[in-house]
């Protein structure tokens, strides 16, 4: 027995820097348990991660003891001898009953903590402390369950090898067929040396492998590729003195074995597959940056194959054979994906490839249920992962002869999901109530569609979602449901062309649905686009909801700093829902008709605006929108100077957004309390306002909403004094308005670091802000911050003793401010009436 040789200058390494296995495990990308391994010199890091811990100590291989030693052995986990690479299907020890018909796979990758965890489950009693709890774990088998080619066999055949010294026999059970299993069963017959194993009675063999089973003990029994439970169950041993191991693509296995799921590779372990398979995983020849750049087209590999072992396995086969880069491969998978993933060599241990692997999981999966079947086929054309079960339960979608009458009844829809998990081409996951399919079990199927067939099954998923999305159709403003979003944009890139009015006008409230999901999180182009898109279709198709999406495109617009344009088309959305009587429309036309108005400084304009959709909004008890104007209306009572009446008014416009339950909106109104509490000099109301506003708006993931509440937090800490606090804010602020490209609002807080560089004395940096926000403001033409600018850089030309410059730089922002009617004009008077008398910086401005 050879004992492992702990790595003393590893450890010691490690224990220099004072860092725990854990922390050196996240430096490397790793598990604390791989450390652990490596340090006690159970296993040696392959080539990828020696390289990285090298690195990462600033020390050789040899120095740190990670050269293997040159002998044709190695230790497993359990200190016991284990052969490196058969290469052949031979065992560890020659005294070892064995019947295992694979050679260990010399590419073998990752899966550590499932290895533990079966030698946990399996190992002989002998081996372990006797204990009621751990004989009562050996009675039960284990069973390594999940998709064709994610790796059951090779994981179960790796155990075999790696604890081999663990047991007095390891038999291999080939457990397709009844015919399979009997050959199997007389090749163990005949390593036992059984008298029956020439009995032609395959009766006899059976009894005489289960009665050695019975009456000898630390044996290994796998049972590979079950695809039928009751045809395996004769042949499991009743009386357990040993260990049973199965693999099998079915998902229940009613009892019969403790199952766990495979999981396709990590990014990790697929690369570091992917390295080994192709002969690339030694990189100390190549430089940093071409290291990294190998890394980053490797992971891509492995992100297109989804991690599946066996696909993998083909690319680097191929790679290997044709000495192509990764980046070839990639190129030529976009044209040639079905080819390379049927291609397999036929030396090959596993003969079959990819597509021939998941075709046979659908073909017995259509031959005992077609509606499970036709289901796979919905779920090839949507996103992957996260598909809401409830896209299925709508009654008026056709889906197929055989699942329509499935989809109707809880039952039978429940049998139909049950068929499809148990040959793992689906997956469920009950606490969400989604559905989850492998990517290229997706590929695969849609490679086996003629253009008629995509197309059918594309359209009938383009009508569940557009059945699942009408609740979305009248909604102007709340919390959109974005379970449907990945779906959508799925279906949508599977459409190439689409012939006649009908199915175009199907696209319409995908596309309207994209919009307000991307409006929601302020993804301000990406909405715009959606709604330009859904516009043109909605025109062609006569739709009712062609006003909203004139309006919608027209506020993102805005929003994007185009306000021109965008009145256009809010003004055209707004006279298309008058001429149909679609009142949430117009009001909802209404209310940025009425900001942009007041952006471009048409303040009498606006407040009419305001009223009428005011008066409409009480009319039809929606407070959600009616607290809007109400805020609105409050704005322009503060740009008068009126502190009292807007508080009256923004305190109904809470009271009306908290009876809607619309968290958005009592956020936004929560802000201008806050503001109007800066005005008013009562700092910690404002700050406390302000933080209330702040949670609701990250509840919601509303960007835009923290982006102008951070703004504001940045005030309040200027003027209390703590600069340090208020330039954290203004910086979260300004990288979210940059993220979601809000023009007004970057603009804005440009100017808000003005006035926090003025306070430091950082006059070069305040007149630079000064000025960006000013060429921000012109160009989306906002008067209003055009005179907040130019107030500015009056303030630091009167820093820096440029006193003219000063006087004619503040006259210029007061002819603004007076243009506008804003209450703003008495302080910048009262301002250069100082000037006049030589005190202007006595003067306080907020």
């Amino acid at each position: 027995m050879v004992t492992p040789k702990v790595r003393i200058p590893l450890i010691e390494a490690r224990q220099q820097r004072q860092w725990s296995q854990q922390e050196v495990a996240d430096r490397l990308g790793t598990t604390q348990n791989n450390v652990s391994r490596w340090e006690r010199g159970i296993t040696t890091p392959n080539p990828y991660f020696r390289a990285k811990i090298c690195t990462l100590f600033g020390k050789s291989a040899q120095q740190l003891g990670l050269l293997e030693e040159k002998t044709p052995s190695t230790t497993n986990e359990k200190g016991t001898l284990a052969a490196v690479e058969s290469s052949s299907a031979s065992p560890p020890d020659k005294s070892t009953l064995w019947t295992v018909p694979y050679r260990r796979n010399p590419h073998f990758t990752g899966r550590d903590e499932l290895l533990d965890w079966l030698a946990q489950q399996l190992a002989p009693q002998s081996q372990k402390e006797e204990s009621r709890t751990r004989g009562a774990t050996l009675s039960q088998p284990q069973a390594i369950k999940g998709l064709g080619g994610i790796g059951k066999t090779q994981l179960a055949l790796e155990y075999a090898y790696q604890y081999a010294f663990e047991y007095r026999a390891v038999f291999w059970v080939a457990a397709e067929t009844i015919d399979t299993i009997d050959a199997s069963f007389t090749t163990i017959a005949e390593q036992l040396h059984l008298p029956e194993h020439e009995e032609k009675d395959r009766h006899k063999i059976i009894k005489a492998v289960l009665h050695w089973c019975a009456t000898h003990k630390e044996w290994l029994l796998i049972f590979d590729n079950v695809e039928s439970l009751s045809l395996v169950k004769p042949f499991l041993p009743t009386t357990r003195q040993g260990a049973i191991l199965i693999t099998t693509r079915l998902h229940a296995l009613d009892g019969v074995a403790l199952a766990f799921e495979l999981p396709p590779f990590s990014c990790e372990e697929g690369i570091q597959f992917l390295l080994r398979r192709t002969g690339g995983s030694d990189m100390r020849s190549l430089s940093e940056q071409d290291s990294l750049e190998l890394l980053k087209v490797a992971k891509a590999v492995v992100e297109t194959m989804g991690g599946l072992p066996l696909a993998l396995d083909q690319a680097g086969a191929y790679i290997e054979r044709t000495g192509c880069s990764f980046t070839d491969y990639l190129h030529m998978y976009q044209s040639h994906h079905i080819q390379l993933l049927d291609e397999r060599s036929a030396l090959a241990e596993h003969p079959y490839s990819v597509v021939k692997t998941i075709l046979f999981s659908f073909q017995k999966l259509m031959e005992v249920n077609e509606a499970a079947a036709d289901l796979l086929r919905l779920c090839a054309f949507l996103a992957p992962d996260a598909i809401p079960e409830d896209l299925f339960t709508r009654k008026e979608v056709f889906f197929g002869p055989a699942l329509d009458l499935a989809v109707n009844d809880a039952y039978r829809f429940n049998h139909v999901l049950g068929e499809a998990l148990q040959y793992s081409l689906l997956y469920r996951q009950p606490q969400s109530h989604t559905l989850s399919l492998h990517r290229l079990v997706q590929v695969i199927l849609k490679a086996t569609m003629d253009e008629t067939t995509s197309h059918l099954w594309i359209s009938r998923d383009v009508a569940l979602i557009s059945a699942s999305l009408l609740p979305f159709q009248e909604k102007h403003h709340g919390v959109y449901d974005d379970r449907y979003l990945l779906h959508a944009h799925s279906v949508l890139q599977h459409i190439e062309q689409w012939n006649g009015g009908e199915e175009q006008a199907l696209l319409v409230p995908i596309w309207y649905y994209i919009g307000l999901v991307a409006e929601q999180y302020s993804q301000l182009t990406e909405a715009k686009n959606a709604y330009l898109q859904g516009l043109m279709i909605a025109h062609n198709s006569h739709s009712s909801l062609e006003a909203a999406f004139l309006v919608h495109a027209g506020f993102m617009m805005s929003d994007l700093g185009h306000d021109q344009q965008a009145l256009q088309y809010l003004e055209q959305g707004a006279e298309l829902a008058r001429q149909t009587h679609d009142e949430g429309t117009l009001c909802f036309s209404l209310v940025h008709l009425g900001q942009i108005q007041d952006n471009l400084g048409n303040y009498q304009v606006a407040a009419s605006l305001y009223q009428e959709g005011l008066a409409a909004t009480v009319r039809r008890h929606d407070w959600a929108m009616a607290s809007a104007f109400l805020q609105d209306l409050g704005i322009q009572l503060v740009r008068r100077g009126d502190y009292e009446q807007a508080e009256v008014l923004y305190r109904e416009g809470l009271s009306y957004a908290q009876q809607s339950t619309h968290l958005g909106r009592q956020s936004a109104l929560l802000m201008n309390l806050g503001m109007l509490a800066i005005h008013q000099q009562q700092y910690d109301q404002a700050l406390t306002y302000s933080l209330e506003s702040l949670a609701l708006a990250q509840q919601v993931h509303n960007r835009y909403r923290i982006s102008s509440i951070s703004q504001n937090l940045g005030i309040i800490y200027r003027l209390l004094g703590q600069l340090e606090q208020a330039q954290y804010y203004l910086d979260e602020g300004l990288t979210l308005a940059q993220e979601i490209q809000h023009s007004w609002l970057i603009a804005e807080t440009q100017g808000e670091y003005g006035w926090l560089y003025l306070e430091q004395k950082r006059f070069t940096e305040a007149k630079e802000m000064f000025e960006h926000m000013l060429v921000g403001a012109q160009h989306i033409q906002a008067p209003e911050l055009i005179a907040r600018a130019l107030f500015g850089l009056a303030r630091v030309a009167s820093q820096q003793s440029r006193w003219e410059e000063a006087r004619s730089l503040a006259q210029e922002s007061l002819e603004h401010y007076t243009q506008l009617g804003d209450a703003q004009q008495d302080h910048i008077s009262q301002w250069l009436d100082a000037f006049s008398s030589g005190l202007p910086e006595s003067f306080s401005f907020q």
